[in-house]
């Protein structure tokens, strides 16, 4: 069964009941009375009186985990399985009094939600499957009630699942379907609202109720948050990131397509706020204490296992964070701190991206330099690359920008594409002497060749080969490569004569789907102007609200888009 569900928080696997012949002490309640700065208001429905709704079959699954979850990590849960219209008033207004009382006030919903009319509405499960304008807010619960209950806190977070893969869950019998309201249509963005919604899938993409595929007891996304949560000291930009990135390659090979996680909104000190806090601060680097002594193998056990765990495919193909994030679900990061002072040049690499990151540790890009650095004197083209990044971007010595470049250079004569094209951008783009964009369309050619997206995007856009640019980056999206839909969304939505917006929509789409800023951008236009589909003010406004409000607002072209989108809307 197929179900949106954005599940916003975190989910701790509740420990068995099963047991022996004598009685085990039955779990503490997850809902329990308990004092604390951090609320969650967590709603499982599964169940509706009229048969006529989709049954959720892992709703309620999900919400208990949930609810097991955030109890373990410090909250004050208060849970509702299969609730009632009165059921959720009643528990809103509790929760907005817990929550102007708390730091953090998180609200997780798994059920069937629409919008109809400007307004989003979750669905109780005493609600009818038919009503009128009139009778709404008196059967259903409008989203921005326990919105505004948990914005009453300073940090506010919402997970929704609101089975937003159908367009038509409800029948507004008076509705004027031809009018500007239109029918009711997929759970839309909030108005007001001061923190992040986590969506567990994209408008229009699908979402899945179970992993294993059908017959899980937990959702893709549910399993990811609960997974990611039980990692300490990641910051909820990181955690949102991957967990996306978890459900989106956890659901590739799914029957119905991949199943993609987006956020709206942000907090304003998001980098520094952690669903789960870290529960201690990682030992300083071996360097900084030359007298300690060695760390014992036995301290070290897990970290090893972890970073053994590592092979050479997924340095090549994943990025830094998520390799140290999956590292830390298995070890903690004393351990990981220990085996890189040890000298492990890839247990090096993993910590140094933690606090570069600030990921389970707390930021320190001083000592992130050195055990990058002492990590890529293993000369792996995907570690050298990392740290050449580091000193383009963070390094704040003389001589780190020619650093940067040998080191890119290193990786580049390896044959790496990522090295090869991040070189030639730094090429092409430098003021003379140092600019050789020659050399950088060498460079992008060869990573190109690889089939390496930005580099075919970067021979059409700098180069002028626009047409052998067009069939890679059609190729690569046609395989599945939602990069690839991005960078030929970039390169053909515009308004050049060269240009061929009309071809890219679906492009467009697909990467806006991925979360990827400056496509929701080109979408909102493309939307707004008719060009590869028809026009629809309400579309267009839904993805250029998501593009100002993404997570990850990205370069100069998103601003183009937006400023084209309101010339047109």
């Amino acid at each position: 069964m197929i179900r949106k569900l954005l599940a916003f928080a975190l989910f701790l696997l509740a420990p068995s009941l099963a047991g022996p012949a004598v009685a085990a002490a039955p779990p503490p309640r997850c809902d329990a009375d308990v004092a604390s700065d951090r609320v969650a208001l967590v709603v499982g429905n599964r169940r509706y009186l009229d048969q006529r709704w989709e049954q959720l079959d892992n709703a309620r699954s999900d919400s208990r985990q949930v609810c097991a979850a955030f109890a373990a990590s410090g909250f004050r849960v208060i849970l509702l399985e299969d609730a009632s219209r009165d059921d959720l008033a009643a528990a809103v207004a509790l929760f907005g009094d817990l929550a102007a009382k708390a730091e953090t006030a998180v609200f997780y919903f798994a059920g069937h939600g629409f919008e109809y009319a400007g307004d989003n509405y979750l669905v109780p499960s005493d609600a009818p499957t038919e009503t009128s304008r009139a009778n709404l807010r008196g059967l259903f619960v409008n989203l921005a009630e326990p919105l505004a209950a948990a914005n009453r806190a300073k940090h506010p977070v919402a997970f929704l699942d609101a089975c937003r893969s159908r367009a038509a869950i409800v029948r507004v019998v008076d509705a004027d379907e031809k009018g500007p309201d239109g029918p009711p249509g997929f759970i839309g963005l909030p108005d007001r609202f001061g923190g992040v919604v986590f969506y567990s899938t994209a408008r229009g993409s699908v979402a899945y109720d179970a992993r294993p595929f059908p017959t899980g007891t937990n959702s893709p996304f549910a399993s990811a948050v609960v997974e990611w949560l039980a990692t300490p000291g990641v910051n909820l930009t990181d955690y949102i990131g991957f967990v996306m990135e978890d459900v989106k390659s956890g659901t590739e090979r799914f029957p119905y397509g991949v199943q993609s996680p987006i956020p709206y909104g942000q907090l304003p000190d998001q980098n520094r706020f952690y669903l789960r806090r870290a529960a201690a601060v990682a030992p300083a680097p071996a360097a900084a204490l030359p007298t300690a002594a060695p760390a014992a193998p036995s301290a070290m056990a897990e970290a090893r296992a972890a970073i053994a765990a590592i092979t050479p495919d997924d340095l090549a193909r994943e990025d830094g964070p998520i390799l140290a994030a999956r590292v830390l679900k298995r070890a903690r990061p004393e351990q990981i701190a220990a085996l890189a002072g040890s000298g492990d040049e890839l247990a090096q690499y993993v910590y140094g991206t933690m606090l570069y990151l600030g990921l389970g540790v707390p930021r320190d890009p001083v000592a992130a330099r050195g055990f990058l650095a002492d990590a890529a004197r293993s000369g792996n083209p995907a570690v050298l690359t990392v740290y050449a990044y580091f000193l383009q971007f963070l390094g704040d010595r003389p001589g780190d920008r020619a650093e940067a470049l040998r080191v890119y250079a290193q990786a580049a004569e390896a044959g790496y594409a990522k090295a090869q094209s991040n070189l030639a951008y730094m090429l092409y783009t430098a003021p003379p002497p140092e600019q050789d964009r020659a050399r950088a369309m060498a460079l992008w050619r060869a990573a190109a060749g690889a089939d390496y997206p930005y580099a075919a995007y970067a021979l059409g856009y700098y180069g002028g080969e626009r047409d052998a640019a067009r069939t890679r980056l059609a190729a690569l999206a046609a395989a599945g490569s939602r990069s690839a839909d991005n960078w030929l969304c970039q390169l053909e939505a515009g308004t050049a004569p060269e240009q061929k917006p009309e071809t890219v929509f679906a492009n467009c789409l697909r990467a806006a789907q991925d979360n990827r800023p400056v496509a929701m951008a080109a979408t909102a236009w493309l939307y707004a102007t008719g060009k590869g589909v028809a026009v629809s003010a309400k579309e267009a406004k839904y993805w250029a609200r998501l593009a100002r409000n993404s997570l990850s607002p990205s370069d100069a072209q998103l601003g183009t888009y937006l400023d084209w989108y309101e010339k047109k809307k």
